[in-house]
């Protein structure tokens, strides 16, 4: 059974694979994208932001901000 490990960058995937010692690089058909396999480890990379912080809104708080709502 493998993990995965899902990074931001691929810089941070090739220290991570190394960590884990995920050595071998497994590319896609068009030879560009690849990921780091090996240890019992898949090591990925996204090329971007995975995650971001929403607005106070979309948590339920008004867009203004009032006393008793805080903090968040």
């Amino acid at each position: 059974m493998y993990r995965l490990i899902l990074c931001e960058k691929p810089s941070v995937s090739a220290i991570v694979a190394h960590t884990v010692g995920a050595r071998e690089r497994i590319f896609d058909d068009t030879k560009k994208n690849f990921c780091y396999s090996g240890n019992g480890y898949y090591v990925a990379y996204a090329r971007g932001h995975l995650y971001g912080v929403g607005m106070p809104q979309n948590y339920g708080y008004s867009k203004t901000y009032k006393l008793d709502e805080l903090p968040m």
